[in-house]
């Protein structure tokens, strides 16, 4: 797991909030990048989620308030991250 700050204005990012801001990915390099509200950027590996096949759509769950990422596989499937 990879952890990178974007924006240098925030100063230090303590995890305030497990909330999420932007989820986004690459099949191509298989990584999940992750933005929080408290301004930490983590980059998650598909293998270190289990995850063996493509994904098509990532979206932040508006059920859980921003704290949960839905995920969409390549045959169709979904699964949830918290």
């Amino acid at each position: 797991m990879t952890v990178s700050a974007k924006r240098s204005d925030l100063g230090p990012t303590y995890m305030k909030t497990e909330r999420m801001r932007f989820v986004r990915f690459d099949n191509r390099k298989r990584v999940l990048d992750v933005d929080y509200v408290s301004g930490k950027c983590i980059a998650i590996h598909y293998g270190q989620l289990g995850i063996a096949k493509k994904i098509d759509a990532v979206w932040i769950d508006k059920e859980t308030r921003g704290r949960a990422v839905g995920i969409r596989l390549a045959d169709g499937s979904e699964e949830y991250l918290p």
